[in-house]
């Protein structure tokens, strides 16, 4: 059975604590962890910090789904994460917390495999390596034309533009 690892990152204990039986009563099959480490394989991080909510989405912006957790509403932009008002009732909480579960269940976040090309996965190992694009055309037999090409496709696919945000993405994913 296919499990969904959730991450909570939340400032106060006993709210976690309270989210964790929440979700633990909802009937999607999942692993809970609470602390930064553990979130590098999170299906789904659950945050009430609107600055960790953003420096997530762009480190790791098409694979990490974010459910923000607070008072006021979130701005109506495109790279918003998803939003949980905590003045819900429990019941209304517990329905949006299943239907974000279930639809990351399904697999709306992407794998790395289906986003990257064989090449560009190759590719992307060798600059979270810390090679530049004249050692990986070595490395790969291939001109540094086509390396140029394959990290402007890796770049586009992933909305990563940075050699660190490529690395920690690297990282996250089992590449290196």
């Amino acid at each position: 059975m296919k499990t969904v690892t959730v991450s909570l990152l939340l400032h106060d204990r006993l709210h976690a604590v309270a989210l964790r039986h929440l979700i633990g009563t909802l009937a999607v099959s999942s692993v809970i962890t609470d602390n930064i480490e553990s979130s590098d394989d999170a299906d789904l991080i659950i945050t009430d910090t609107q600055t960790l909510a953003s420096d997530i989405k762009r480190f790791v912006p098409r694979l990490t789904r974010v459910l923000l957790i607070g008072n006021a509403p979130v701005t109506d932009n495109h790279d918003a994460p998803m939003w949980l008002d905590c003045n819900l009732s429990e019941s209304e909480i517990v329905d949006r917390l299943g239907e974000v579960l279930a639809s990351t269940l399904k697999g709306n976040s992407e794998d790395v495999d289906s986003v990257l090309s064989q090449r560009e996965i190759e590719v992307l190992r060798l600059v979270a390596s810390g090679l530049i694009n004249k050692e990986i055309a070595e490395r790969l037999n291939i001109s540094i034309n086509t390396v140029l090409t394959h990290r402007k496709n890796i770049t586009a696919k992933l909305g990563i533009k940075s050699v660190s945000g490529l690395s920690l993405y690297a990282m996250m994913n089992g590449l290196v």
